[in-house]
């Protein structure tokens, strides 16, 4: 299962907890964004994205 297939079998509940612990800004000029996923917080740069939506869900 991938981070992506695990946000799509979220629950409306679960799903409203990940969209209220996103933020995004520009550090060092680099834009990023940052998110919590069961109590660990994920930062990446936007280019990332992807990379880690279609990685292995731990």
């Amino acid at each position: 299962m991938t981070n992506a297939d695990r946000i799509r079998n979220m629950s409306d509940y679960d799903l409203g907890d990940l969209l209220q612990s996103v933020s995004s800004g520009a550090g060092n000029g680099n834009p990023f964004i940052s998110l919590c996923v069961d109590d660990n917080e994920i930062t990446m740069n936007f280019s990332d994205i992807y990379e880690w939506l279609q990685s292995e869900a731990e």
